[in-house]
């Protein structure tokens, strides 16, 4: 179970953080010396690299230095507090979670906003990251609720950016973004009202439902808003649904309740079905590969079926399928006798 910081903690996060208007007061909270400064500085600062998305092209990371890499995640535990507190009613991704929230921001809730809905438009944010400059996280850190001097901000925008803007791959790019797109929130959630519009963010991914007017018929403003606010909508991905669709917000499927949708059982059914092959296989071969293997796609099974029961009691019955199918296993594998190849996952 997640151990979640309490309200009382947060708030004294957020404090502190705000109280910080020089840089020697900043570096103090930060426990930083100039050793560790030193360290964090080293090269290669960052770690440049590619990984194939679904679609087929490739995804820019870049990951800092171990001692970078822990400095901003300090930074991120003090900024997600300050993020809690002032963040917009819209914005539900990188949104951090505390004991007893009535009204949590995550995936689950994000989706649930558009329940019923007749028509649905989704729209997402290019390279979202990227798009944000040296210059807009100085912004951030200029405006309020912060009060830190010119040299406390100039550090924060050196120590969070990389080649002059927000890198995919820090720990403080979501929640810098999330500031930096509350603008973009306002103003999308004012067109939102006037159209009777249903308007939420998921990180980069934007969402507009309603019960009687389609917000395709106005995708041409929307699009413009974006533009306005400094963003580039990823033309692309622009889907709209109407009456009879089956609408998917963030992954998953939204009607009278949020649900998962067939996609995201058949993935844990592949799951299941590769666990099994190789505990089969770990039976008669055991190795310390075959096992690691194991282990980790029984993390992931766990989880999904994690993830799952958090959506709520519209996923209860394949839950306990797939609980069911693993209680049982221990005896399928007593009448085990031989494997195909074709039952075998190539990725080991």
């Amino acid at each position: 179970m997640v151990n979640l910081p309490s309200l009382r903690y947060t708030r004294s996060l957020k404090n502190k953080w705000l109280g910080c208007e020089s840089l020697d007061s900043l570096w103090h909270l930060l426990k930083l010396n100039s050793k560790k400064l030193k360290l964090a500085q080293q090269t290669p600062v960052y770690d440049v690299f590619t990984i194939r998305k679904k679609n087929g092209k490739d995804r820019l990371i870049e990951n800092p230095n171990d001692h970078l890499k822990a400095i901003q995640r300090s930074i991120n535990q003090y900024l997600q507090a300050v993020y809690y507190f002032v963040k917009h009613p819209a914005s539900y991704g990188f949104c951090m979670a505390v004991k007893k929230d009535q009204y949590p921001h995550n995936v689950y809730t994000h989706a649930k906003q558009h329940i019923g809905c007749q028509y649905l438009l989704n729209a997402d944010l290019k390279d979202f990251f990227h798009f944000i400059s040296w210059q807009r996280v100085y912004d951030v850190f200029e405006n309020s609720p912060f009060i830190h001097n010119n040299e406390c901000k100039k550090w924060l925008c050196d120590i969070t950016t990389h080649r002059e803007r927000l890198p995919m791959g820090a720990p403080t790019s979501p929640v810098i973004s999330n500031i930096a797109a509350t603008g973009l929130d306002k103003a999308l959630e004012l067109f939102a009202k006037r159209h009777r519009f249903t308007y939420t963010r998921f990180a980069d991914d934007l969402s507009f439902s309603s019960i009687d007017t389609d917000p395709a018929m106005l995708k041409n403003e929307i699009l413009q808003t974006i533009t306005e606010h400094g963003f580039v909508p990823n033309l692309e991905k622009v889907t709209s649904f109407g009456k009879k669709d089956i609408k998917i917000v963030t992954g998953l499927q939204v009607g009278d309740v949020v649900s998962l949708g067939t996609a995201y059982w058949q993935k844990v059914d592949m799951l299941l079905q590769q666990y099994i092959s190789l505990k089969c296989l770990l039976q008669n071969r055991p190795t310390i590969t075959l096992h690691n293997q194991t282990e980790e796609i029984k993390e992931k099974i766990d989880g999904f079926l994690a993830f799952a029961k958090g959506i709520g009691r519209s996923e209860t019955d394949r839950i306990e399928a797939v609980e069911n199918r693993l209680g049982e296993m221990g005896e399928e594998l007593e009448t085990f006798e031989s494997l195909g190849w074709d039952e075998i996952p190539y990725h080991f």
